[in-house]
This record gives C-alpha cells, structure tokens and sequence, in this order.
C-alpha cells in the first residue's frame, strides 16, 4: 500500500479539524438546549395552567335526595355544560309553619294539629285521624280527645257542605207537585199537613214556593212510608212570586207520605204555599256523608266513642264514592 501523499495528508487533517469542531459545537447546543429546558421547566413548576378545565363533581350524599340514585362521573353523558342560575331556597320559620294551623289541641302529654281540609283527600285523612285519635283504649286526654275530635269533624263537614254545594245535582232532579195549602191569617204559627197520594218514591228534597204573599216558615217533617221522620228547622221567609224554589235537602233517598209544615202570614196577607218532592237518579253521597259525620259529632260529645268511630267509617265511604262518582 502505497503511503498517501503530503498534500492529502493534510487536507485529511484540515477536515478532520473541521468536523471536530463540529461536533462540538453541536454537543454545545445540545447541552445548552437541555439545560434551558430544565431550567424552565423547574420554574414554572406550581403554577396554575392557563387552560380552563371544568370538572363535573359526582354529588355527595348531602347534595342528593334520598330517593334519587347517584351516578359515577364516568358513566355521565358528555353534554356541553350551560350556566344556569341556581334556584332560590326558602326556609319556613317555625313561626310561619304554626301560623297556618288553626286546629291545635294540647295539654300536659297530648298535643294534636291539623290545617282544616282543603281536598276532598284532606277531608279523608283528618277522619282516619279522629277514628285513630277516637280508638285508644284508655281513658288517658278524654276531655281533650273529646274536644279535638268534634272540632275536626265540624272542620270536615263544613269542607264537604262547600265542595256539594259548589258541585250541586240540581240539574237533575225532578219535581213533582205535591199540593198547597191556604196559610191561616195572623202571625201565630199554623200547621198543615200535606199528603202525598201515591207515595213519592225515591225523593232526595223538598222546595216550596209562595204565592199572594209571604209566609214564614218556621218547621217542617217530612215521613217516609214506615212512619219514620225527618225534621227541618227552617225560620225563614218564603217571599212571594220569586222566580226560584226554596230547597231542602234529605240527606237519604225517601219514600214519602206526608209532609207537615208549620208556618205563619202576615194579618193583612192569605197567601198560599205550595210543597213539591224532587226526585234524582244520581245517589247524593255527600249529603249522606254529612248525615254520618254529623251523628259522629253529637256521639263525640256525649263520649260514645265507639258510635262515632262506625259514623265517621260510614261517611268515610259515602266521602269516598262521592269522590270517585263526581270524579273530583
């Protein structure tokens, strides 16, 4: 092998030179480049990022109903999030809370409160209230038990009274004239009695009107086909020629045979009064309702507890099928 010569030699040594310096110089940038690198990036460790992120927190057990499931984040739909105002929570004061119960009974060891009925529901519930409150078997609170119970029963026919006449049959019934009879003159009470030939089946009222003047009506009985009555104090004046009827309602169905009213007329005045019997298809379940709370409330007061638990489950049904026939 021949020796290479001087001038190659050399020029071999010149590039040699050359790219050491090279390589140097690039190691150089190379390490400068990673210093730089660890310098910044030890800097701006702690720093909050610029970017925003939105984390959606899974709702802790405070935050969630009881009976509303909770789902894990991962599981959650990916929707866009929108800004919503967060609704406004009001929180009743025990003041405000006491100051819409009107029923309140207490005493040492015995406290019971309701809100007078506003459904036909409530009106349920406050009577399975007084049959519970009725039913205990001791004599523990009698007085107060007593008195709590007329009192919502009293609160509960007033709510039905309201509800049947703002819901009224009237529109079909029936009349059927009966007869009329001449009021005697004179301000002292008279009595007539109106018989009813063939019976009037199946009525569930009785109107009356007046004519050639007014008459004061001050009672009537009604008697079913067995003798059984049923008693109206009325006190009222009949004004003559009204375009509208006087209605008394039967709180059942009745077969009637006679009708006696007592009544009076001004000295200067003989008007007559004639009596019709309204007869409808439509069972009157509310006013037999009230019939059986009514019954429940008088054997409330004279402690006949056991009575008047039957008489409020008794207009506890007719409340029911009133609800479920007039759908309300």
């Amino acid at each position: 092998m021949k020796d290479k010569p001087d001038d190659f030699r050399l020029a071999e040594s010149l590039s040699e030179g050359i790219l050491m310096r090279v390589d140097m110089k690039i190691a150089t940038l190379v390490m400068v480049w990673l210093v730089f690198v660890g310098v910044w990036s030890h800097g701006i460790r702690g720093q909050e990022p610029a970017a925003t992120v939105i984390v959606t927190p899974t709702p802790s057990p405070e935050q969630t109903r009881p009976d509303e499931e909770v789902v894990p984040l991962l599981s959650m739909p990916q929707v866009p999030m929108v800004s919503r105002p967060m609704p406004e929570i009001v929180y009743e004061t025990k003041a405000e809370e006491q100051a819409d119960i009107v029923g309140e009974h207490e005493g040492p060891g015995f406290a019971f409160t309701y809100v007078p009925p506003l459904s036909l529901n409530d009106s349920i519930r406050l009577m399975r209230r007084c049959i519970d409150l009725l039913e205990q078997n001791n004599d523990q609170f009698m007085e107060l038990r007593k008195e709590t119970a007329r009192d919502a029963l009293a609160d509960v026919i007033e709510y039905v009274k309201t509800v049947d006449h703002a819901h009224s049959l009237l529109t079909h019934y029936k009349w059927y004239y009966i007869g009329r009879n001449k009021v005697s003159l004179g301000e002292e009470i008279d009595e007539d009695t109106y018989n009813v030939k063939p019976l009037l089946k199946g009525a569930s009222a009785i109107s009356f009107s007046a004519t050639r003047g007014d008459v004061y009506v001050n009672r009537m009985k009604v008697i079913d086909a067995h003798g059984a009555e049923t008693n109206f104090k009325i006190d009222k004046w009949i004004d003559s020629g009204l375009p509208r009827r006087e209605i008394c309602y039967l709180f059942f169905q009745t077969d009637i045979a006679r009708i006696i009213m007592d009544y009076s007329a001004k000295k200067n005045e003989s008007p007559r009064l004639s009596v019709y019997g309204g007869v409808t298809p439509m069972p009157e379940y509310a006013k037999e309702a009230i019939y059986y709370l009514a019954a429940a409330r008088k054997a409330t007061e004279t402690g006949n507890f056991p009575e008047a638990i039957e008489n409020i489950k008794r207009g506890w049904m007719r409340l029911l099928n009133y609800k479920r026939a007039r759908r309300l």
